[in-house]
């Protein structure tokens, strides 16, 4: 309600239901506990009821994780299930966390990030009756991954899953509407130098 688009792996699960079409159980495995992080981005202007009394709703024991640069929390995690909830956002002038004062937390600048969320959709998760959030549309969603996994380590166990996310979109979309998801590839090319280096070095991993 407060426009947070819900970002990451969590995302990626709820796309074949948006899309039409299954994705792999493999593009959801990493060696790191990215299954056990919920990160929101949020816009920079954005309002609502402070995020610790929304997660407190769900699971009394969240709290918030405070580092000892932090003016407001950018994380907090449940005593009882260990899951951490984070939050990002748009990049701006500088790198500093972004102070969320209507949500009692701060953000993380992001590279990318105003691109990934700039046409957030409504999906509804399936748990219970249902629970209505925003997630990337899932073209960007897959281009952001080309671009992220050029930003990460050779190595890192994150870069192979970012690849390997984006190939599973790409290649679905194909399958069901490839104007949009080409029509994406080539509109981020479009945006500069940079874009282009980036999403073409990916795409080159994908061949």
């Amino acid at each position: 309600e407060a426009g947070m688009v819900l970002i990451g792996t969590v995302a990626f699960q709820l796309y074949p239901n948006v899309i039409g079409f299954q994705l792999s159980s493999a593009a959801l495995m990493t060696q790191d506990i990215d299954l056990s992080v919920l990160r929101f981005a949020a816009p920079r202007a954005v309002n609502g009821e402070p995020l610790e009394v929304v997660l407190k709703r769900a699971d009394p024991s969240f709290a918030a994780l405070m580092s000892r640069t932090d003016t407001l929390p950018k994380k907090f995690r449940s005593a009882a299930t260990q899951l951490e909830v984070d939050v990002v956002t748009t990049p701006g002038q500088s790198l500093e966390p972004v102070l969320l004062k209507s949500l009692q937390c701060s953000a993380e600048p992001l590279a990318y990030m105003d691109y990934l969320i700039g046409e957030a959709i409504d999906v509804v998760a399936l748990h219970g009756a249902g629970v209505r959030v925003r997630v990337p549309a899932p073209e960007r969603f897959a281009v952001h991954k080309l671009i992220l996994s050029q930003l990460r380590p050779d190595r890192s166990p994150k870069r192979l899953k970012d690849l390997q996310q984006a190939r599973e979109l790409i290649e679905a979309m194909r399958a069901t509407d490839p104007d949009l998801i080409d029509g994406e590839i080539a509109a981020a090319r479009a945006r500069g130098a940079k874009w282009r280096k980036l999403i073409d070095a990916a795409l080159g991993k994908l061949a």
